[in-house]
């Protein structure tokens, strides 16, 4: 099957995206957030900006374009965080 990893847009993409979320950084939530998520930060702020407050339940729903994998499913492997991270660029606001 062809994943999202494949195509994913590289870190500088990645970098320059999640930037535009830079704002959230300082809410209480995205603190908590970055902690569910290892420590990544700009994962948070996007996560957060493109979900919203319904985040908590968002992590654990298994989702089509991730392969039917949840979100935190994909934290600890590479390919599969590329794969997030390409699937949240692609997301509609």
């Amino acid at each position: 099957m062809d994943e999202l990893e494949n195509y994913y847009s590289g870190d500088s993409a990645w970098n320059t995206f999640s930037y535009v979320f830079d704002e959230f950084r300082t809410r209480p939530e995205v603190h908590s957030l970055t902690k569910t998520l290892g420590g990544r930060l700009d994962l948070a702020c996007v996560i957060y900006g493109k979900v919203g407050s319904g985040y908590p339940q968002w992590l654990s729903k298994h989702i089509p374009a991730l392969g039917n994998l949840t979100p935190l499913q994909c934290l600890g492997d590479a390919a599969l965080l590329n794969r997030l991270r390409e699937m949240l660029m692609r997301m509609p606001c």
